[in-house]
């Protein structure tokens, strides 16, 4: 299980991106893959790191309380 924080987040087009805790490349978020919570900029996460032909991406993201 990987934590961040939501960096950018288009509520409109629903995706945005998670700075991870980890160096390393933001990773693609997009709404369909948050399992509970609300998305939006400064929330923390944590969420499943998997592989894409554009880069990292969060799949089963949980947005943190508080």
């Amino acid at each position: 299980m990987q934590h961040g924080q939501i960096r950018f987040y288009n509520q409109k087009e629903a995706y945005g991106f998670i700075e991870r805790e980890q160096p390393g490349r933001d990773v693609f978020m997009h709404e369909r893959n948050v399992k509970s919570g609300t998305p939006e900029v400064g929330a923390v996460v944590k969420f499943e790191l998997a592989d894409s032909e554009r880069g990292p991406r969060a799949e089963a993201v949980v947005i943190q309380d508080g």
